[in-house]
């Protein structure tokens, strides 16, 4: 058995990104998902086009999609390195170095600009349906 004094020296805790950087991810995300959305525009207007933006936009997909996993294992390590949800659920005290992985964990998810992401995400893709069905007037016919 482990002791767990021992291992709660051998743990850090992340510093949440900065402002830049969460700003960049959240346009790579955004402009990602609108060049995918704008494959079913172009496709009808310039093949070539429409495949210029399928990669770009699959390309900055796979760079935000792995920041994204990064952070959540990130995360997932401190709630698992620091035993936090057993403590919480076994209502046992908190120590200083459970403290900052809580507030790190917390920081992380307040200022996560993921939610408007997934905003632009849901508003792309219902206009890309609506002018895919009105430049395609045969699919509903």
């Amino acid at each position: 058995m482990t002791d767990p004094v021992s291992n709660v020296m051998n743990i850090s805790i992340p510093r949440a990104y900065s402002n830049r950087t969460v700003q960049l991810y959240l346009w790579l995300g955004i402009i990602s998902a609108i060049l995918i959305r704008m494959v079913i525009i172009a496709d009808h207007y310039n093949g070539l086009l429409s495949k210029v933006f399928f990669y770009l936009g699959v390309i900055g997909y796979f760079v935000f999609f792995a920041h994204r996993c990064h952070i959540t294992t990130r995360r997932v390590g401190v709630l698992n390195d620091l035993e936090l949800l057993h403590k919480l659920e076994e209502r046992k005290p908190l120590n200083e170095m459970d403290y900052e992985g809580l507030e790190y964990i917390v920081r992380s998810i307040s200022l996560s600009k993921e939610r408007t992401n997934y905003l632009v995400i849901i508003v792309f893709s219902l206009v890309a349906i609506l002018l895919s069905l009105t430049l395609d007037p045969g699919i509903i016919a």
